[in-house]
């Protein structure tokens, strides 16, 4: 079940009279691909969050980002045709001016989605509905922005088709009266005709929720779970409408609706929201296309494709592309190696061995045979001087050998023959090697192998500096490894009683010792929400989790850049991070470290928060006062803080109710009753799970039970992670 759906009373704003509110007023054939217009699809944002003299909202910015990247991502819209207009930016000269542009911006053959988030107004002495500018006054009504001023500037743009989509007050005066679907056009034909159509999130007598503040608004959450999850190739909006109607309904008293606008130039037709058809692939195959696409013409290049063809792996182990795959990385590290090979023979003879059916293979043997006949071309070796007694017969030489290792470095001369009956003497010492006599024919032949096989030995000699060179030269990284070693049940800070130990990569980890506990909506939580219910009693094994939250330092020294919107804050937890980026994170810390890092699941995050075996049923983490430990939106200034300046919890553990909130590794799923030991969550899912609440959390988001759901590639600028392993 989603988040966004378990909304209680206090998340709603219902405007009085006089009162503000994000309030409103009170299937097709498919098209083929010649159908759809040719022209431009524009997208427009206005979304304020921080007002000057209203109430803040909580999701009016995170709305818009995630209907805009979804239409980015699935519907054909290009990030050149984005416009935003964002909380001071959205002043009334600055929604007048950007209407303005839209009229001189877009064409004919263009189509223009408007979306509104922010507060409304609806006055009943007027009957009149307004948005209410980032600066206005509380009370001013002069300041506020008239729908029908809107509605004439929509009129006024010469699109082929413009939809509003109003998450807040609109009049519903301005709509057609007495609109009637015409169930004969199809998709292809609503594209064609000409339309000005607006959608609300409810009547404007209506209380209108503006959604728990890690979520969205129903209504925006409606739209984005139809666009996502609908089959549908072409989606209208008279379908959309039904869809958003049925689902906000039935978890909000509020009613959306919608239809063409009077007098606005309207002429039948509809936006039809279109999926682009490459993304209707897997994403399996999607990543495989754009891993075959990637260059591999140089090292660096050989490098990074191996590594995403590693990454698919890991990833996608169920994929019909695996063995490919693998075959691909295979490939590429014979080519690696070959573009590495220098012109040694025993380098050469080495690839051949360990790659005998490289697609290389023949040019490495080919390269390999001209150095073999090079060397049989070289002049031979010169026979050792002659003596300087100046003999002629090799009969009377006395060559010089060196000795066996016991007497090494001496010399010894080989006894003379004077006749076959010649007595033998005694070999004697030489002193003066130079003067030995000249060499007969087969001692040059021996000294020439023991050139050769002294030029080899010449060449295992280079092999082994330059690979000392190699060794030396990776020390520093060898060795930074080594001291990032953890060392397993140290005492955390001197006078404390926090076993754990520290990792210079990594941080520092508190070890939790393995128990059982009740997980969910246990009494002293209050106020829960469904998916926290039921209580069921989980048992876990031992297992060490991050006594902070991963920092912007550490995350920079790992990946080498800072995602964080809050940056500049070294000892601020990282954010504006996916559960996709944290696994890249983790692989990378985890190569570097030698260690198997790991998000906590969830049942090991929620026991940590409560104290594990040292709990005392506090309803945050550490506390039944949150102000203690966390950072939420009464007290963090619309921002997070460095870690580790509020108290701990019962395990010596920070920030685990508040500041950001972290990812967890298992997918989100309903909780059973019966009892679990070490559970990991579903084994497939949408959406994975993120824990603790954060800086912009009321206090029930950041209780200890408190669960939300979130696709994996989801970024904000709230979303961090703490680590976790098992010893």
């Amino acid at each position: 079940m989603s988040t966004e759906h378990q909304q209680q009373s206090d998340d709603r704003r219902r405007p009085a009279k006089g009162a503000s509110g994000r309030a409103g007023r009170a299937p097709a054939a498919s098209a083929s691909k010649t159908d759809r217009p040719a022209g431009r699809k524009y997208f427009l944002g206005i979304a304020i969050d921080k007002y000057e003299h209203w109430p803040q909202l909580r999701n009016a910015r995170r709305d818009v980002q995630a209907i805009c990247e979804l239409l980015l991502a699935e519907y054909g819209f290009e990030k050149e045709d984005v416009h935003l207009l964002t909380d001071r930016e959205a002043t009334y000269g600055g929604v007048i001016g950007v209407l303005r542009k839209m009229v001189s911006l877009v064409s004919q053959e263009d189509s223009l989605l408007i979306y509104y988030a922010g507060h409304g107004h609806f006055d009943e002495l007027t009957k009149r509905g307004f948005w209410i500018p980032a600066n206005a006054g509380s009370r001013k009504i002069e300041d506020y922005l008239p729908n029908s001023v809107i509605k004439d500037y929509l009129a006024d743009i010469p699109s082929l088709h413009t939809l509003l989509i109003s998450d807040s007050c609109f009049s519903g005066s301005l709509f057609v009266r007495g609109y009637q679907r015409d169930e004969q056009l199809t998709a292809g034909e609503l594209m064609r005709l000409r339309s000005r159509w607006a959608l609300c999130s409810g009547r404007h007598d209506e209380t209108v929720a503006d959604g728990p503040a890690e979520g969205h608004s129903p209504f925006a959450q409606s739209i984005l779970d139809v666009l996502k999850k609908s089959e549908r190739e072409h989606i209208t909006l008279d379908f959309l409408l039904d869809q958003v109607r049925n689902q906000t309904r039935s978890n909000y008293d509020q009613l959306p609706d919608g239809g063409p606008l009077s007098n606005a130039n309207h002429q039948r037709g509809q936006f039809v929201f279109s999926r682009r058809q490459v993304l209707r692939k897997p994403a399996d195959e999607l990543v495989w296309e754009k891993l075959q696409a990637m260059p591999e013409d140089t090292i660096n290049q050989l490098t990074k494709k191996r590594t995403a063809a590693g990454d698919f792996c890991d990833q996608y182990k169920q994929s019909e592309y695996i063995a490919e795959a693998i075959r691909l990385g295979k490939r590429l590290l014979q080519k690696q190696r070959f573009l590495s090979l220098t012109n040694d023979e025993f380098d050469l003879r080495e690839y051949l061995l360990l790659y005998p059916d490289s697609p290389y293979a023949e040019e490495v043997a080919k390269r390999l045979a001209g150095i073999k006949n090079h060397n049989q071309l070289q002049p031979e070796v010169p026979t050792a001087p002659r003596s300087q007694s100046g003999s002629e017969n090799p009969e009377k030489t006395s060559p010089t050998i060196v000795s066996s290792s016991s007497d090494a470095g001496k010399t010894t001369s080989l006894p003379k023959a004077t006749g076959s009956g010649a007595p033998k003497t005694t070999p004697k010492r030489s002193n003066n090697t130079s003067k030995s006599p000249d060499k007969p024919t087969k001692i040059a032949t021996e000294v020439q192998q023991y050139w050769v096989q002294w030029s080899l030995l010449g060449v295992l000699i280079c092999a082994l500096i330059f690979a000392g060179i190699s060794y030396f030269s990776d020390s520093e990284d060898i060795s930074s490894a080594s001291s990032t070693q953890p060392q397993e049940a140290k005492t955390i800070e001197s006078g404390s009683n926090v076993p754990g130990y520290t990792d210079a990569s990594a941080g520092t980890f508190v070890l939790v010792q393995g128990g059982s506990f009740d997980m969910g909506c246990t009494p002293e939580q209050q106020d829960c929400y469904g998916d926290e219910k039921p209580v069921h009693r989980v048992t876990l094994g031992t297992y060490y989790i991050g006594q902070y939250e991963v920092t912007q330092a550490q995350w920079r020294a790992v990946m080498g850049n800072n995602p964080s919107r809050f940056s500049g804050c070294d000892q601020c937890p990282v954010e504006q991070v996916s559960w996709n980026d944290v696994q890249d994170f983790i692989r990378r810390l985890n190569q570097r470290t030698g260690q198997n890092y790991r998000l906590p699941t969830e049942a090991e995050w929620e026991f940590a928060a409560r104290g594990g075996n040292n709990s005392r049923g506090y309803q945050y983490a550490g506390s039944g006062n949150l102000g203690d430990v966390g950072w939420y939106d009464s007290n963090s200034g619309s921002k997070p803080h460095p870690v580790g300046q509020k108290r701990a919890n019962e395990l010596g553990l920070y920030d685990m109710s508040g500041n950001v909130r972290e990812w967890c590794q298992d997918w989100f799923g309903d909780y059973s009753a019966s009892a679990q030991t070490n559970p990991r969550g579903p084994s497939t899912g949408a959406y994975r799970v993120s824990r603790g609440g954060s800086w912009s959390y009321v206090p029930q988001g950041c209780r200890v039970a408190r669960r939300i759901d979130g696709d994996p590639g989801y970024r904000d600028f709230d979303v961090g992670f703490r680590l976790a392993r098992t010893p």
